[in-house]
């Protein structure tokens, strides 16, 4: 009786157990703030790769990370306001999620210039002191800080660190506390390199985020390979330049159950898989010709590396040859190399004796000394060929009865008659219903309902009718036509002319150098628009910076922590607003720190302008009946004008300011607090 009475208890335990972690599994929620500034301001020298750093992290976390895109935000060339702006956000957004009896974990990344003190931000500093105490309110359960940039070792409390080990080794349970990870120490240069396109650090740390760090080889890295992986390459390839070694530290006191995951590589969409008998450095280039992986390999131990679907080269160089292959991965297909697909650099031109070769043989060659690995889908049947194949011309009235399979590449022509789907289209698209391509495009698409691209595509011109997709790092260059939809998504990157009948709209880190044009609304959240936006209705943007000139027939709306630099031109109203809470800056408006962000611009309406709540107006004003705004430095002219806190000049019929440094000329002047009267027309006051 006793013996089944300890049996049930023990099952019961047991039980409680599972539910526990499976509910803990379900609760984490990582947030993550990315920032990577070239401009240290005008005594330092421009760096070339800090922005693509911090790029490649966002990218690499979002992939693998267990980041959900939406939760990682990334600023580039950002100042001060905009940063602590960005943390109060994120501040929220924590508070959102810990209310619902989620944990949260943060990382914050740095990439940039910075000395012993303070970041350098452009002309502004953000000292350390301040950042840890914006990261310490934030009240994460978990804070990860990286900072890859100059001296940054004086961030560590304590100079090398201390690391307080986990009780146990299999998965984070109930970890706190804080991890604190420099690229330097605090007498150092943080060194980027001209080959690696990439900072010393930043590049290694990534490679090990992307398998290289695979210790243990359980398809995990954790923080501490993560950081030791790093390390090690960091200070080994630094040595060898004229700045001289580069010494990272760290201070992690992580107490739980546990290491802490960063990436989990069974999570990527495909994989490089190296085999057994694969020895050497090793190093893995994009199609750009970029390293973008670089690690060591020993005979006998096999490596998974977690890539994006797309067309890269590998060398493996060893103390006997060096090595080395053009290879495709497609999404979704993991990729095995084996030594005997990899040729030597010089080697001759090879021709197969024979009609053709093998059906097993997993390359093929396309030029002299040039070896291409073909992706090809996990498949348990030994004889199977690979399926990634490439034709001239594809010709598809439905998905399922195309001429050739959607994992085919496409060279020269594609007709879709209802809809197609293949991996690669280098060429002309005709499409009367629609297509989809999910790996790159180049050339020209014509399509009658919509077209969809998916990754890292490059298109010259894409007309559309109704739908028009385009996403996931993408980069079109050239022209886009659209009579109804145009839809960019996640870190897209937009080079030309965009026109669209109907709507406009660009989400999640897009990029827009040029010009968009709509009848109706122009639409863009989370990006940056450089250059000139047409709308014939509706501008509307949300958490973006605009470089430029926006014009709308009836309307110009920023929202939330939208900056704007530049000329806005509306037939009715410029409207712009943020969320925040003015009610703390109505008491120290003497400190800049208390405008979250600013607009920089000049403002032209026919009825109304207005720039309202925690928003720093820098500029014009000017409509024929209303202005308004919180704070501003500038003039404003219009029949009524109205500022809070206003630095500048007001020319109209009725002026209302409650506190003034400067000039109101007009029939009705109110200046609240120190009016010194001038003319009857006239009213000046120094008030702060």
């Amino acid at each position: 009786m006793i013996k089944t009475i300890m049996t049930l208890i023990l099952i019961i335990f047991l039980i409680c157990i599972f539910q526990s972690g499976f509910t803990y599994a379900k609760e984490i929620k990582r947030i993550a703030l990315i920032v990577g500034n070239n401009d240290g301001g005008q005594e330092r020298i421009k760096l070339k790769y800090a922005i693509s750093d911090a790029e490649a992290l966002a990218k690499v976390i979002s992939e693998i990370g267990d980041f959900d895109s939406k939760d990682v935000f990334l600023l580039k060339e950002t100042n001060r306001k905009v940063l602590i702006y960005a943390f109060s956000k994120i501040k929220k957004l924590i508070k959102q999620y810990k209310n619902n009896s989620q944990r949260v974990e943060f990382l914050f990344y740095y990439s940039g210039h910075s000395d012993d003190i303070c970041l350098k931000l452009g002309n502004d500093t953000l000292n350390y002191k301040e950042l840890k105490t914006l990261i310490k309110k934030l009240n994460a359960h978990v804070q990860i800080v990286i900072l890859d940039s100059c001296a940054s070792g004086a961030l560590l409390s304590i100079r090398g660190g201390k690391r307080v080990s986990p009780f146990l080794g299999e998965r984070v349970n109930k970890m706190e506390g804080h991890a604190y990870i420099t690229s330097s120490s605090v007498d150092e240069y943080a060194q980027e390199s001209e080959l690696l396109k990439a900072g010393f650090f930043t590049h290694y740390l990534i490679s090990g985020l992307r398998g290289a760090a695979d210790y243990s080889k359980d398809r995990k890295v954790t923080l501490n390979e993560a950081y030791q992986f790093a390390f090690e390459k960091t200070l080994s390839h630094s040595s060898q330049t004229m700045g001289g070694p580069q010494h990272p530290g760290y201070d992690i006191r992580l107490i739980g159950v546990g290491e802490l995951i960063l990436t989990d590589l069974r999570k990527a969409s495909s994989s490089l898989l190296l085999a057994k008998d694969i020895n050497g450095h090793i190093i893995i280039k994009n199609k750009t010709n970029n390293s973008i992986i670089e690690t060591d390999k020993k005979m006998g131990d096999p490596a998974i590396i977690a890539l994006e679907a797309g067309s890269y080269n590998i060398i493996v160089r060893n103390k006997n040859d060096v090595k080395q292959a053009d290879f495709k991965i497609a999404r979704g297909n993991d990729l095995n190399i084996e030594s005997n697909n990899l040729l030597a650099f010089n080697t001759q031109k090879i021709n197969y004796r024979g009609d053709e070769k093998p059906v097993d043989a997993d390359i093929s060659i396309k030029q002299k000394d040039k070896v291409e690995v073909k992706a090809k889908k996990e498949d348990k049947t030994p004889s199977k060929p690979a399926n990634d194949k490439v034709t001239d011309v594809e010709v598809s009235f439905f998905s399922p009865y195309q001429l050739s399979g959607p994992e085919y590449d496409v060279e020269a022509f594609r007709f879709n008659g209802i809809y197609g789907e293949n991996n690669n289209v280098n060429g002309i698209d005709l499409t009367i219903i629609g297509a989809r391509t999910h790996g790159n495009f180049s050339g020209i698409s014509l399509a009658w309902i919509f077209n969809i691209v998916d990754n890292d595509n490059t298109t010259p011109l894409q007309m559309v009718s109704i739908y028009n997709y385009v996403g996931n790092h993408n980069t079109v260059t050239g022209l886009q036509f659209v009579d109804i939809v145009n839809y960019c998504d996640n870190i897209s990157t937009i080079k030309g002319l965009g026109f669209t009948g109907i709507y406009n709209y660009a989400r999640n880190e897009n990029n827009v150098f040029g010009i968009q044009l709509t009848f109706i609304l122009n639409n863009t959240s989370r990006n940056n628009i450089n250059g000139f936006q047409l709308a014939g209705i509706l501008n509307l943007s949300d958490v973006s910076t605009i470089n430029g000139f926006q014009m709308a027939g009836l309307l110009n709306i920023s929202t939330e922590e939208t900056i704007i630099n530049g000329f806005q031109l509306a037939g009715i109203m410029n409207y712009s607003s943020t969320s925040g809470d003015t009610t703390k800056t109505k008491k120290k408006i003497s400190e800049k720190e208390d405008a979250k962000f600013s607009i920089n611009a000049f403002q032209l309406a026919c009825v109304t302008n207005i720039v309202d709540n925690d928003l720093y107006f820098h500029g014009f004003q000017m409509s024929v009946c209303y202005n308004y705004a919180n704070k501003m430095t500038g003039a404003q002219f219009g029949l009524v004008n109205h500022v809070n806190y206003m630095k500048g000049i007001q020319i109209g019929l009725f002026n209302y300011t409650e506190h003034m440094k400067g000039l109101q000329i007009g029939l009705v002047n109110v200046i609240w607090t120190n009016t010194i009267p001038i003319l009857p027309f006239a009213n000046f006051s120094y008030d702060f």
